[in-house]
């Protein structure tokens, strides 16, 4: 990976050398552990006195600490290969993506880089009006697009080889992080505060290797002591963040059962209260401060959190669960399983703590459910990272910069369920409803990579965004969906994209707005669109 890279070069480029390497250095470093362990054992299982035995101490002493050295190098080694095995995997997709598509719109990429148009420009009516209008201007414009792109994936392929050559100059030179030095002692016991800390601080590919270094034992103290960061955090293993965030789970319960023990009574009471204010105050409200308003929101906020953590005590397993910050990601199918499909829902405007209590794991569950009676295994991930989608303000669901901001959450998903390795085979698939449509396709503008992208009655796709050859896209709605508005007040949709396939469904009721959230549900009311995603999904 050394040397000058060029964009042939990048192309070819092959994460499974390093994935092998990691592996192998896996499995010495875990024998070295053990070797580590067991000197550490010899030490204190000798009772006899005098020279000979004080001789015999030291040298197992230096035995512990050789295996101890070694094994924080080994583990450094193992977030070097790791990281570099997920980056190049990233980049080489990204770099065959942005050539397929330069190949569509008539360019060529070469060297380092050079981009030179080798035939008339492409008039896919999903590119902008000048561009596809054949003016030269927004030609050139459109051929320096793709060499600063591709110029910057050539910058990160650089980053990510010297970043793996200074990291193994540093095992060659027997400079072990204090990171990976604290995991491997044997003797000094070790803080698992400072072990988390420094998770905190590594890439997520980084995370996974470090996890995996430690000892089973270690790993239990740690989801038992910080589950809300071990349950949260980017790296670790879903099925591990899925057990802490039980954890987590029964913790807010208990917690607020203490502070809070009869918690919908006292909305009751407050809105009694509120009420009676008002009637007091008299037509004008004049006086009325708001002081009720915002106490009931707050218990509301905190009902809706209780009603979450109880779904995942009773089985719903969640990869994020950060109640105090409005973070929940659950699940719906067993990723534990070989999977054929891993799938990203991202549902829509106000969405809330309360939806994942209230039915919006069912459009996950029943396509799960609809793809196992085809034979195949799907694992669904449905997200609300944060403040999510409104009709006005912080989060409006008009404002691309919000919803790229609520994108970057998308993002990171993506690149967890990469990192997580189900299958060579699995497809990826982004699914959004309504305003989760910006989100998912944001997303995909600012690096993610689906195998298909689902627009499930989809809002629009940002001005930025450009179809990957290498992706299929299928807009599904009911026939008479209220978000067809947005295809006459310049909002460039899914409903009018060429670049998207359509499927009309009949509607039951011929109410639009029904229609438009039906097609997010589960199979009880939306078993049309169901089968026709899960169809889709199948067939390509």
């Amino acid at each position: 990976m050394s040397g000058a890279i060029t964009w042939e070069n990048l192309l070819k480029w092959d994460y499974a050398p390093l994935e092998d390497a990691y592996q192998e250095v896996s499995r010495r470093q875990m024998a070295l552990e053990q070797a580590g362990d067991t000197c550490h054992a010899t030490v204190f299982a000798f009772a006899d006195e005098g020279e000979a035995a004080d001789v015999l101490r030291d040298l197992v002493h230096d035995y512990r600490n050789r295996a101890d050295r070694l094994e924080a190098l080994l583990t450094d080694m193992m977030m070097a290969l790791n990281h570099a095995a997920e980056e190049v995997e990233k980049v080489a997709e990204e770099a065959l993506r942005l050539d397929a598509q330069a190949v569509v719109e008539g360019f060529a990429i070469s060297g380092a880089v050079r981009v030179s148009s080798t035939s008339a420009a492409s008039k896919s009516t999903d590119m902008s009006r000048p561009y596809n209008e054949g003016d030269a201007v927004a030609l050139d414009s459109r051929r320096r697009e793709f060499e600063s792109g591709a110029q910057a994936l050539l910058d990160r392929a650089q980053d990510i080889a010297d970043r793996l050559v200074r990291a193994m100059s540093n095992i060659e030179q027997d400079k072990p992080s204090s990171a990976a030095s604290m995991s491997a002692d044997s003797f000094i016991p070790r803080s698992n505060v400072a072990i988390v800390d420094a998770m905190k601080e590594l890439p997520a590919a980084q995370v996974r290797a470090y996890w995996e270094s430690l000892d089973a034992g270690r790993q239990q103290h740690l989801i038992r002591e910080f589950p809300e960061t071990i349950g949260n955090l980017s790296g670790v293993p879903f099925a591990v963040r899925a057990q802490a965030n039980k954890r987590t789970a029964q913790n807010y319960i208990d917690r607020i059962g203490s502070e809070h023990p009869n918690i919908d009574q006292e909305i009751t009471e407050l809105e009694t209260k509120k009420n009676q204010r008002i009637v007091e105050l008299g037509s004008d409200n004049a006086g009325y401060n708001n002081d009720y308003d915002a106490k009931i929101q707050e218990l509301r906020e905190i009902r809706a959190n209780l009603d979450a953590a109880e779904t995942i005590i009773n089985g719903r397993e969640a990869i994020l669960f950060d109640p105090n910050n409005d973070r929940i990601i659950t699940v719906s199918g067993d990723f534990n399983t070989s999977v054929d499909y891993a799938a990203i829902f991202v549902p829509g405007t106000d969405t809330g703590m309360k939806s994942f209590s209230n039915g919006i794991s069912d459009f996950g569950d029943s396509l799960v459910d609809e793809l196992d009676a085809k034979g195949q295994n799907a694992v669904v991930f449905t997200i609300k990272d944060g403040s999510w989608s409104t009709w006005g303000g912080e989060g409006a669901n008009s404002s691309e910069n919000e919803m790229a901001e609520r994108a970057e959450k998308v993002q990171r998903l993506a690149e967890d369920l990469r990192l997580e390795d189900f299958s060579p085979s699995t497809e990826y698939i982004g699914i959004g409803h309504s305003a989760g449509v910006p989100k998912l396709c944001i997303s995909e503008t600012e690096g993610a990579v689906y195998d298909e992208v689902i627009s499930s009655g989809g809002a629009y796709v940002g001005h930025k965004w450009r179809p990957s050859p290498l992706t299929d896209y299928t807009h599904f709605q009911y026939s008479n969906d209220f978000i067809n508005a947005l295809d006459y007040v310049g909002y460039r949709t899914p409903n009018i994209l060429s670049a998207f396939d359509k499927v009309y469904i009949d509607s039951p009721t011929g109410n639009m707005l029904d229609d438009h959230s039906r097609i997010s549900q589960g199979s009880k009311t939306n078993r049309l669109g169901i089968v026709a995603i899960s169809h889709e999904i199948i067939q390509d």
